[in-house]
């Protein structure tokens, strides 16, 4: 359990690297890869989804890891219910 919040906490450390610019960059080639043009409905559509799963990933993220932090706070456990 310890290497899955670390792991977690490093994703998240590394994804606060990369800047705005990077990230629509990256998320713009990655729907060009799909096949869509740029400024087309299909395009749009695509970097919003793009953009909607990664708020997702980052939220399940965020809730992974305090429902392991509620855990380890959990009665009785003194950080060692893992």
């Amino acid at each position: 359990m310890k290497r899955l919040v670390f792991s977690l906490l490093l994703a998240l450390a590394l994804a606060a690297c990369t800047t705005a610019a990077e990230q629509k960059a990256a998320d713009e080639k990655k729907c060009e890869g799909y096949g869509f043009k740029q400024g087309s409905d299909s395009f749009s559509k695509c970097m919003m989804v793009v953009d909607q799963n990664r708020a997702k990933m980052r939220n399940d993220d965020m809730n992974a890891m305090q429902m392991e932090e509620s855990m380890m706070m959990a009665p009785g456990c003194a950080g060692a219910c893992w």
